[in-house]
């Protein structure tokens, strides 16, 4: 499934929500391959953003 419409399966979930948020759903590889990336979008929210918030990943399994 596209990016866009994983995103959108999540943001449908949230309709009603109190808060405006942008969603975005990425794979393991496509994180991978936009890292790389040096002017990607990915590339450049890694480098600069803070985590707020991270589950452990054990959980989601």
């Amino acid at each position: 499934m596209p990016p866009l419409k994983r995103s959108f399966a999540i943001q449908k979930s949230l309709i009603g929500s109190r808060f405006s948020i942008d969603i975005l759903v990425y794979t393991k590889n496509e994180m991978l391959t936009g890292e790389k990336r040096k002017y990607s979008f990915l590339h450049n929210a890694l480098k600069t953003s803070k985590i707020v918030y991270e589950r452990n990943s054990y959980l989601l399994t």
